[in-house]
């Protein structure tokens, strides 16, 4: 990480972001992020009055890029089944790319849940999250939002399931029976709109 590029806001979340990503909320401290980031307290303080406010940015961040990748790939998707396809490929891709193997925001989210601090943040992200997967369906066909709704809502538990199972077992068939299901999901759609 080159320091002299950054200023210490930017260096201590990136430091954090990737602790976080890697070793968990929890297992990270306010030492380790400053050691990697080289910064001081002092640095920490004028930014952030506590790791909880370090982790309300990486949950925002990670919010944002999950409904940024959602977005870019409906967008490029000619049909709902396609969609899915995609979004399980990209994943696919990721978790090779991951020291642990989950959704980041599910894996975070499920470490900072029971943090009274951050349990507004986490189902802010998740009501985010579908409302993007509503908007990003709607834009692959026209449902009336109700059902985009419950759709969206719908692909998450399939998504989220897969891959907590995938994390929990290692086993790839998690992520298949995951693409399957979201398939049958899309499919079911289709079949009553088309």
């Amino acid at each position: 990480m080159k320091h002299d590029k950054q200023n210490p806001r930017e260096r201590i979340l990136d430091s954090a972001f990737h602790l976080f990503r890697d070793q968990g909320y929890a297992e990270t401290g306010i030492s380790e992020i400053l050691t990697e980031a080289g910064a001081y307290k002092k640095s920490l303080y004028d930014h952030f009055t506590s790791k909880e406010d370090l982790a309300v940015e990486y949950l925002a961040s990670l919010t944002h890029s999950h409904a940024d990748l959602i977005e870019r790939v409906a967008a490029t998707s000619e049909d709902l089944e396609r969609f899915t396809d995609r979004w399980v490929d990209l994943v696919r891709r990721s978790l090779k790319n991951s020291k642990r193997q989950d959704c980041p925001i599910g894996l975070f989210a499920g470490e900072v849940a029971s943090i009274p601090e951050m349990r507004p943040h986490v189902l802010e992200t998740i009501d985010r999250l579908i409302r993007t997967m509503q908007r990003s369906v709607q834009q692959i066909i026209p449902l009336p939002d109700a059902e985009a709704e419950n759709l969206a809502r719908r692909v998450f538990v399939a998504f989220q399931g897969g891959m907590r199972l995938f994390y929990l077992t290692g086993e790839e068939r998690y992520l298949t029976l995951m693409r399957e299901e979201l398939k049958y999901i899309a499919r079911s759609v289709q079949v009553v709109k088309g």
